[in-house]
């Protein structure tokens, strides 16, 4: 059992659990086609640089290590990729 956690403490830094249930995207978004339409608009703006996503790296999954590393130091902005 994991120890007790303030709420405000997670509130100060705009933190929160969740539990399994409530992770899922199906919480924000109410059906599966819902869910198709709003991928099908977010891809159409991403390929007509409506929206930018910005790679920091792609790492290989030999250096995990690192990826966690540069994560938790925050030595990286935007996505980090992992390759197999």
């Amino acid at each position: 059992m994991p120890l007790p956690i303030s709420p405000a403490k997670l509130a100060a830094k705009n933190v929160r659990f969740v539990g399994p249930g409530e992770s899922s995207l199906m919480r924000y978004v109410g059906s599966p086609h819902d869910f198709e339409t709003w991928c099908t608009k977010l891809f159409d703006a991403i390929t007509k640089d409506k929206v930018s996503v910005r790679i920091h790296d792609t790492y290989p999954l030999s250096e995990i290590v690192r990826v966690h590393r540069d994560l938790e130091g925050r030595k990286t902005t935007g996505k980090v990729l992992v390759k197999p």
